[in-house]
């Protein structure tokens, strides 16, 4: 009889740990998923606009057909003079390029903004409250204050410090009360 008490807080113990197991992997699948669907849907809708741009393909055609028929030679020699509008030309589409990976970065912070606010926040909450956050390491106490302050924050510091859980807790920086112990 002294044995049954003991092998059911066992399986208890271990099926405890499997559910806490499962609810971490879950956390840290949502938050992946927020920020890859945000960057997803960001990239989708501002490469129709890329492609749009009258000419631009056509030149850097020729700049890099040009590029590859004389690899030995300079960039001033050879891109420059296939290139219409040559040097103007291309820093005007330096200068574009540049403030499109700007605006691709600002549309992926948009659509992370409005899933997150929209949708996967009020799956969050509840979870973050079931688990029990844990560190040793002194280095992510502040992501571990972070978490504490989640419910009277605004959105995009909850979504700044669910990135830096999920990555500390992949890292075992911070770990759940009850989980499997890694080894």
């Amino acid at each position: 009889m002294s044995r049954v008490p003991w092998a059911a807080t066992a399986l208890c113990w271990t099926r405890q740990a499997e559910l806490v197991d499962g609810l971490v992997e879950l956390l840290i699948g949502l938050i992946h998923r927020i920020n890859a669907r945000a960057e997803r849907r960001g990239e989708k809708e501002l490469i129709g606009q890329l492609a749009a741009v009258p000419g631009k393909r056509g030149i850097f055609t020729k700049m890099v057909n040009a590029a590859l028929s004389n690899p030995d030679e300079t960039v001033r020699q050879v891109v420059f003079p296939a290139v219409p509008g040559g040097e103007k030309t291309l820093r005007a589409l330096a200068k574009e390029l540049m403030a499109t990976e700007r605006v691709v970065a600002e549309r992926i912070r948009y659509q992370l903004r409005g899933s997150y606010s929209h949708y996967y926040r009020r799956m969050l909450a509840p979870l973050l409250a079931a688990l029990e956050f844990k560190c040793h390491n002194t280095a992510y106490r502040p992501v571990m204050d972070a978490i504490e302050l989640l419910a009277r924050e605004r959105i995009p510091y909850e979504l700044c410090v669910l990135i830096a859980l999920k990555d500390a807790l992949r890292r075992s920086e911070i770990y759940v009360e009850g989980a499997w112990p890694l080894a």
